[in-house]
């Protein structure tokens, strides 16, 4: 019984070994600008168009057998007309995208990769404005106050995407990826708060709302340097 056990172990060591000598692993970094369409559940609602400008980073993996996994993610500002919190025509807050998943290298030499995945992933873009000595009426009078807007998207995403990497050396090289996702279901949370003082007393004033949202897509370009 222990020559077996000892076997097995032995066999798997080996097969780790082989394995292991036969992975690559890439980190990368790169300048991304997602581009996105958001239906919102609501009738007579405008679809809400997202523009972003964000750095990105991404890891990739793979087998000799062309076995590849994938995760990437990206943060930046985004922009859009589409949510009116702040004064301006175009809105700006911040987004994050998170994405992973796996797919096959269909070309791999020393010096080019190219990789299709498929990925799933998670989209959150928030807008905000803040504003001082704002006019609240309470219950008995009018007072100033300091009052907080926002809204966030929170949207479960699902596609594809391709990866193309040309290595100047042996560890450095440049990628392109594009990804394209189908924004599966989301909510959007809406959301405000006054603060004033009433004496000595601190008094907070929230309300918020969430409406479903649905379909549309990203589009999300990256360019940058792999290790």
């Amino acid at each position: 019984k222990m020559k077996k056990i000892a076997l097995a172990a032995l066999l798997a060591c080996c097969i780790a070994g082989a394995f292991a000598k036969t992975w690559t692993n890439n980190l990368g970094f790169g300048a991304s600008v997602p581009f996105s369409v958001t239906g919102v559940d609501e009738k007579n609602a405008d679809d809400i168009t997202q523009l972003g400008y964000g750095v990105e980073g991404i890891y990739l993996g793979y087998h000799e057998s062309g076995f590849v996994a994938k995760a990437d993610l990206s943060v930046g500002v985004g922009t859009t007309k589409d949510i009116k919190i702040q004064d301006d025509g175009t809105n700006i807050g911040v987004f994050e995208h998170i994405s992973v998943g796996a797919g096959y290298a269909f070309v791999r030499s020393e010096s080019f990769l190219l990789a299709a995945t498929a990925m799933v992933g998670l989209n959150v873009a928030s807008y905000t404005n803040e504003e001082d000595d704002v006019p609240y009426t309470d219950e008995n009078n009018t007072v100033k106050a300091d009052y907080t807007q926002a809204f966030s998207l929170v949207s479960l995403t699902a596609g594809a995407d391709l990866f193309a990497e040309y290595r100047i050396s042996q560890k450095f090289g440049i990628f392109a990826n594009v990804g394209v996702r189908y924004l599966l279901v989301g909510t959007g949370i809406s959301n405000w708060e006054y603060e004033y003082k009433t004496g000595n007393k601190s008094v907070s004033v929230s309300d918020d709302d969430t409406e479903s949202l649905f379909g549309k897509f990203c589009v999300q370009p990256t360019l940058g340097v792999m290790w």
